[in-house]
């Protein structure tokens, strides 16, 4: 049962609080610059655009003018210049050429749970994915609940049940389990870092395979040691150059952080609600997608507040773009989103997985 609800309503920004307005019940480094901190000004943004799709639940190649998405959830940049987006309504992993032809790259559009060559492989929710500078793409499948891994064009499991079993088991590769994991990062140790949000935990899985919990206890909320700490349904996260990892804890509507030294501590975000603000002043709502630009800001999707926000350094919390729910394009703060998930950084631009309108956005 707890599998379903996973399935259910994490893909859909957990879908259970959208009652409220929505309508609808390795080599270190991504090369996405998710995790990549250099110091130079935020740029000035004025414009959302629409980059991809029309609004049709479709999956549909091509160029860029002509192309649909179904449920566009997460985002990334290649090493290649492409740009790589998880279609969850298509169960498939699909890319973007620098001159803007959309296709797919992984899943046979069939959902299940087949490894083999990618564009024969059986995905059940493609949620999340991050490329390294090798080329080299995992990604978590929050139906299949484990991490896979697109090298050369063959799918492969890196972490989690062959059989598709949930649980919470640290281990070795297919010993492990996690249940509806939704969030990935690289960190500069070349490991990989998860939101593995059913068991309400981070987990930490190294280029071989060995899983293990790095925070989190049980559902809720408290800070503290990271392995007494408490999130609730974690989303998405981010690694630091210093090693520190910012997660979107989602169901608790807050930023949080975990130190190298392992203490979970609360970023931005107090009660739920929908203010700008200092960190525990800022008020946001089920927070999911977030990325790191080459600067250091952090950007992330306020996904019921249908906005996407900026965390600077010092934990102050701006709006960046979008007003109230719909699909409007034009100035920043008149544009409007439906329930925005992953985002990523690339040439002072920001591009958006429009989840609930079948877009990929542009904000520049």
């Amino acid at each position: 049962m707890k599998n379903i609800f996973l399935t259910g309503a994490v893909i859909m920004l957990l879908l259970i609080s959208c009652k409220k307005d929505l309508g609808i019940s390795a080599d270190g480094l991504k090369a996405d610059n998710k995790n990549i901190a250099l110091a130079s000004p935020d740029p000035t943004f004025t414009t959302v655009s629409n980059y991809l799709g029309n609004g049709a639940e479709e999956v549909l190649n091509g160029p860029l003018n002509i192309a649909r998405a179904n449920l566009p959830n997460d985002i990334a940049i290649g090493p290649d210049g492409y740009i790589y987006f998880t279609d969850v309504g298509g169960y498939t992993i699909r890319k973007i050429s620098p001159d803007g032809i959309v296709s797919n790259f992984a899943g046979s559009g069939v959902i299940g749970n087949c490894n083999g060559p990618a564009l024969k492989a059986q995905i059940g929710i493609p949620q999340a994915i991050v490329v390294t500078n090798d080329g080299i793409m995992y990604m978590c499948d929050v139906l299949s609940s484990k991490i896979r891994k697109i090298e050369n064009g063959i799918v492969t499991t890196l972490a989690g049940s062959p059989a598709q079993e949930i649980g919470d088991v640290d281990g070795v590769g297919l010993q492990a389990r996690f249940q509806g994991p939704t969030g990935i990062a690289l960190g500069p140790d070349g490991s990989l870092y998860v939101t593995d949000a059913g068991n309400h935990k981070i987990k930490k899985v190294t280029p071989a395979g060995v899983v293990t919990t790095i925070a989190g206890s049980t559902e809720g909320f408290a800070d503290g040691p990271a392995l007494l700490a408490k999130f609730y349904l974690p989303i998405d996260l981010v690694v630091l150059e210093d090693g520190t990892i910012v997660v979107t804890d989602g169901q608790d509507h807050k930023i949080r952080k975990i130190s190298p030294a392992g203490v979970v501590s609360t970023f931005v975000g107090g009660v739920e609600g929908d203010a700008d603000g200092l960190g525990t002043s800022a008020k946001i709502s089920a927070p999911t997608g977030i990325t790191l630009a080459p600067n250091g800001t952090i950007y992330f999707s306020d996904s019921h507040n249908h906005k996407i926000r900026k965390i600077s350094p010092s934990g102050l919390v701006t709006t960046v773009a979008g007003s109230e729910q719909g699909f409007l394009d034009g100035p920043v703060l008149q544009a409007r989103f439906t329930l925005p998930q992953g985002l990523v950084c690339l040439n002072d631009l920001i591009y958006v997985c429009d989840f609930g309108n079948n877009r990929i956005r542009k904000i520049e």
